[in-house]
């Protein structure tokens, strides 16, 4: 290290390079946690939404959102 053939700038005996990879996955982690949630929301809607299609299937009327009135 005191040979200049790592660099630190900081001086706290980490690599750069480490600190850096270490914070692009801390980035990445906290990008994949947020699109699970969304894949998990999306699951539940669809989830709630698996009863209509056996309804629908019998000819039943369409449950849900109601169509926008124009």
């Amino acid at each position: 290290m005191k040979s200049g053939k790592i660099k630190d700038e900081d001086g706290d005996l980490i690599p750069d390079a480490v600190e850096d990879t270490a914070a692009e996955v801390k980035r990445r982690a906290k990008n994949v946690k947020k699109e699970l949630k969304d894949v998990g929301d999306a699951i539940k809607e669809v989830g709630n939404q698996i009863g209509d299609v056996g309804g629908a299937a019998k000819g039943k009327p369409r449950r849900g959102r109601k169509p926008k009135k124009k």
